[in-house]
């Protein structure tokens, strides 16, 4: 089967970094469970230049470190790898954030950016840290959380998660599963999404 995410993070004027990644899965039994084996199968990234070396990042980096999930009877995640290493992501914004302030552009518009870099980074935190845990046989529940985020330099911050998933007809595996994420930085929100799906091949 192929399993297909696609990542999308709003910037500030407007555009947009993407990322659409492609894995052969396949799935073999565990006990009372199975787990799921997974080959990347391609990766596309959309981003203009000021976040190139965050798109960098997840254009390059291996996603062999997800695999195998390991799934129990019922269907839900109960084991998996990393999805992106931090320590990536801190080198990733710590040299786009060098390239914005050595720009020549008005201090405004570097602001601006440099929020975009923040909230994105804080995204790739967000979405890396879990797998859904019905996303291969969903719930089909609604759900909604918001956590707070600890930032340096004094700065507050939350974030907040919206999810729902739907099951192929006559079937239980994924269909669709649709994440979304609103970070707040200082009164400044920035979107992101994230959406799977599960298809024979």
């Amino acid at each position: 089967m192929r399993l297909r995410r696609r990542l999308v993070r709003a910037l500030h004027d407007g555009q947009e970094l993407s990322v659409v990644r492609s894995w052969k899965v396949w799935f073999e039994r565990n006990g009372a469970g199975a787990q799921v084996f997974g080959q990347q199968e391609s990766v596309v990234v959309r981003a203009p230049n000021v976040v190139a070396p965050l798109a960098e990042v997840e254009r390059t980096r291996p996603t062999d470190t997800l695999y195998p999930v390991t799934l129990n009877s019922a269907g839900l995640i109960v084991v998996h790898g990393p999805s992106i290493r931090d320590v990536d992501a801190r080198k990733a914004l710590a040299h786009a954030t060098k390239l914005v302030a050595a720009r020549d552009r008005p201090a405004e518009i570097k602001l601006l950016e440099r929020r975009d870099l923040e909230q994105i980074a804080q995204q790739f935190s967000a979405f890396g840290e879990s797998l859904p845990a019905d996303l291969f046989f969903p719930s089909g529940r609604s759900l909604k959380q918001t956590r707070s985020l600890a930032l340096p330099n004094g700065k507050r911050g939350s974030y907040t998660s919206t999810y729902q998933t739907s099951a192929t007809r006559g079937r239980r595996w994924l269909k669709e599963a649709r994440r979304a994420i609103v970070t707040n930085i200082n009164g400044i929100e920035r979107a992101a999404s994230e959406a799977w799906s599960l298809e024979p091949i």
